[in-house]
């Protein structure tokens, strides 16, 4: 990225836009996140591994809307799958994919259980390699 288009796209962090075309080629780091306030935690994804997890909940549910959600995320799996193979400057990435995803606020964190999470690049303040979960109480 030249620094012409680092100084017009000053809303989302190159850096972070590098490591979600890194994720995007098949690698998953953990990473914590802060936005607005709120920390969010958990795994980096592809792409299309948020949308092939998310076709498996979509079709866990047993019924025809299930089957008509999981379908419709399965159509951006093999559009993603095809995009990991292109060039940093051929894609253009505006959303972050977590898996094993957790809040964290000043007041706690919530959900209990980890999840999928999805968002846009623009809207972090800042992250960190490695997720919450990895961290271990020295003592």
């Amino acid at each position: 990225m030249s620094n012409e288009e680092q100084e017009i796209n000053l809303k989302q962090d190159w850096y972070l836009e590098n490591l979600v075309y890194v994720a995007n080629a098949g690698v998953e780091i953990g990473i914590t996140l802060s936005i607005k306030g709120t920390i969010v935690s958990g795994t980096l994804i592809p792409n299309y591994r948020y949308f092939e997890i998310l076709s498996e909940q979509f079709n866990a549910l047993g019924n025809e809307l299930g089957k008509s959600l999981s379908g419709a995320a399965d159509k951006y799996v093999d559009e993603f799958r095809q995009d990991k193979n292109k060039d940093l400057d051929e894609i253009q990435v505006g959303y972050i994919h977590l898996n094993d995803a957790k809040y964290y606020t000043p007041n706690g964190n919530f959900p209990q259980d980890s999840m999928l999470w999805r968002g846009k690049i623009e809207e972090v303040d800042g992250f960190t390699i490695g997720s919450l979960s990895e961290r271990t109480n020295r003592g």
